[in-house]
């Protein structure tokens, strides 16, 4: 596969452009704010600032009661743009699971605009688009209003995943905007969504204490894969702490994964992180223990270069014999389409994946299938400067 210095020259080459009507034509067919209300702990804030900065001219709000009604919401406003024949720019204020709800809604998102701004937990997808804080979304859009810059160097054709797996007997597929992950990440997210649900006293797990209670009796997997449907390719990745397929920069709040990566490149790339080797066993350990502290160690490690740190190291560091760099990372970038299987599967336990932050039960014995959807949305963006 390519190395990371040919994802350098497809990230300083990507970049698409469209033409779109006059952002006249956008403001007089009405901007929509979309509210997550129940994103992050700063929601009611976020809605009264963003009112204030925004103002009510040509600006319309809607704070959705539940993720039914705001998955209505994108479906009519995509309708209505499919109708008129016309572009619509819809603000969407929440998280990585926000957003992840507004790619799978039902209709054809192509004539929507998306401003995809901070308002949750987590909002790795706007990190890579450079409009992590809200204000700056607030910021952007009026300057699009005056005609201070323009619509078209403010826009993207941004790719998305499709991911297709079974539950049971029964096909399933969703999109991922940012990534999917299988392994660990899989476990912790479903615990953390658990967690929220059931609420009380304690209510939404952290991601440190969600990751413990998972290290406990978390079993590495081995997992067959295929890349981009090529049998030469076909290669197994054994003893795996985490397997992730990236869009965008950004994981795990704030972590920045994949830092050659880029929305529109047509093209995901994959961190494969291993376990230490079990040749490290100490034999003066209880078993139980040394499970649970191998892939910790491995964990803790791998955050304190990419968010104390701040490094590439973790992917650019040469792969040894077996392909992993002395971190435990395999990466791999072109990747158009992968096929998974996992080898290992444990019986009678249930089986999780994880995109942009939701969580979802798949049958491990069926392989799961990884696709870009290229060019597939329209998103606002702030160049690097």
């Amino acid at each position: 596969m390519a190395s990371a210095s040919n994802a350098v020259i497809r990230l300083l080459e990507c970049g698409s452009k469209m033409p779109f009507c006059p952002i006249e034509e956008i403001v007089e067919n009405g901007i929509h704010v979309l509210f997550n209300p129940k994103a992050g702990s700063h929601a009611g804030d976020i809605i009264k600032d963003t009112l204030y900065r925004f103002g009510t001219d040509h600006i319309n709000y809607h704070i959705p009661s539940s993720k039914q009604e705001f998955k209505k919401m994108i479906s009519w406003l995509a309708a209505e743009a499919e109708k008129r024949q016309t572009y619509i720019m819809v603000i969407i204020v929440g998280g990585d699971g926000t957003y992840h709800d507004t790619v799978n809604t039902t209709g054809n998102l192509g004539r929507l605009i998306l401003g995809l701004t901070d308002g949750g937990s987590s909002s790795d997808y706007t990190r890579t688009l450079g409009i992590k804080k809200y204000h700056r979304m607030c910021n952007l859009v009026n300057a699009l209003i005056d005609n201070e810059v323009s619509l078209e160097e403010r826009v993207k054709l941004a790719d998305m995943i499709k991911i297709s797996y079974n539950l049971g007997d029964e096909e399933k597929s969703i999109n991922g905007l940012n990534l999917f992950s299988i392994g660990f990440d899989g476990e912790v997210c479903k615990k953390t969504n658990s967690s929220a649900i059931q609420g009380g006293i304690k209510k939404k797990l952290g991601y440190i204490p969600a990751s413990i209670q998972v290290l406990r009796n978390y079993v590495p997997l081995d997992i067959e894969y295929i890349i981009n449907g090529e049998p030469d390719s076909k290669d197994v990745a054994k003893n795996v702490l985490s397997f992730v397929l990236i869009n965008g920069q950004y994981a795990a709040s704030g972590m920045q994964y994949n830092p050659y990566g880029s929305v529109d490149d047509e093209k995901l790339e994959c961190v494969i992180a291993q376990c230490s080797s079990k040749k490290n066993e100490k034999k003066d350990l209880p078993k139980s223990a040394f499970q649970m502290l191998k892939p910790a160690f491995q964990v803790v490690r791998l955050a304190f270069h990419i968010k104390v740190l701040k490094d590439n190291k973790i992917v650019d560091s040469l792969p040894g014999e077996s392909g992993y760099n002395k971190y435990g990372v395999k990466y791999l970038d072109g990747i158009k389409s992968m096929e998974l299987k996992i080898i290992n599967p444990e019986v009678g336990k249930e089986s999780y994946f994880e995109s942009d932050g939701e969580h979802y039960q798949y049958e491990p014995t069926h392989p799961l299938q990884i696709e870009v959807m290229p060019k597939a949305i329209h998103v606002l963006h702030v160049p690097a400067s």
